[in-house]
Formats: structure tokens, sequence, C-alpha cells
């Protein structure tokens, strides 16, 4: 697969650590690797140029570039959900494959408490998209978009996504998903 984007100007720190780590997730997928936690912070130390105990990047950090590696990879290689249920259902059923991949999110930061991050799983999201019928023409407005759950589904069905995020650092790894969808996040990302 094509390499993502980098936005031409991140709002954070570690954004270009984060795509590294996002790139590395997305790769991860190809072989079907089961992630560990340890492994994802291993991962992350290598893009961020040390480790979690030494302060280079948060838990919230490595998670979130894992799941826009997932976001990026479901662009890719799932895309649109077909109409049909069965194959509807054969598609989000590999989306639950992919996820579960990806090691459960155990540690909590102030970020996330602050901000009541709570990022919507890969399966709801297609479904989502699916139920709604979100095609081309259409435009969505995702207000609370994290990492891009929604907004994947929305974007691999040809739909214009508009959307928002408060937290900088994951409106940084956000505009990734956009860009990499062919949408200008200057324009579509607030």
């Amino acid at each position: 697969p094509s390499a993502p984007h980098m936005i031409s100007a991140p709002t954070t720190p570690g954004a270009a650590a984060s795509l590294d780590l996002a790139q590395a997730i997305e790769r991860s997928f190809t072989g079907s690797q089961l992630l560990s936690a340890a492994d994802l912070f291993a991962f992350a130390a290598d893009a961020f140029g040390g480790t979690l105990a030494e302060g280079a990047f948060t838990p919230r950090d490595a998670y979130d570039a894992a799941e826009l590696g997932l976001h990026l990879h479901l662009l890719r290689t799932v895309g649109r959900l077909p109409p049909e249920a069965g194959a509807a259902r054969d598609a989000l059923a590999e989306v639950e494959r992919l996820s579960a991949l990806l090691p459960s999110q155990t540690r909590r930061t102030a970020e996330q408490n602050d901000y009541q991050q709570f990022s919507t799983p890969a399966a709801y999201a297609g479904l989502c998209a699916w139920v709604s019928g979100v095609g081309e023409g259409h435009r969505v407005l995702e207000p609370s978009a994290g990492t891009g759950s929604l907004c994947a589904f929305a974007l691999a069905a040809g739909a214009k996504v508009h959307a928002n995020e408060l937290s900088d650092r994951r409106a940084d790894l956000l505009a990734v998903l956009l860009d990499e969808a062919g949408q200008d996040p200057d324009r579509t990302l607030t």
C-alpha cells in the first residue's frame, strides 16, 4: 500500500512519530500480526525515539496511532461496504478480525479523561455507515471524530466528511486519514 501523506503543518509535537507508528501498525496488518501491548509500545519506542517510561510518548499516543493504522488499512483494503446484508456481514467480520489484532487499550491518560475520549470500535463504525446508506454525494458531519473510526467508512463510501476534534494531537492523526481519502483537511477538519 502507498504511504499516508504527512500533514503540512502538524500542530502537536510528535505528529511525525505518530504517523511513523501508524504506518508500522498498518504494515503489521498485512501479515495478520497479533500485537500485544508490549509489541505496540516497542513499535512506539522506535517511532518516538524513546520509551514510555522515559516519557517519549503516552499510552494514548500509541493507542491512537494504532487506531489510525487500522483505519488507513481499512480504507485501503475493506473500502466501501457492499449493500447486500450477507456481503456486508462478511466485510464487517473481517473488520472485527483485523481490530482484534490490536491490543486492548487498558491505560487511560488525563487527556482521555478530560476530553472523554472513547473510540468507536471499527466494526460498529462500519455497521453505522452501512445502516445509514452513506455514499457518494453525501455529506457527513462527525462532531467528535477522534481518530476517525466513523469517518473511515464514510470516506470509503465516497462521502465528503466534515470532522471536528478538540484534541490537537488526535486532529493531526485525523488529518492524515482525510488526506489519504483525497479530502483537504484544511477545509474539512476543525
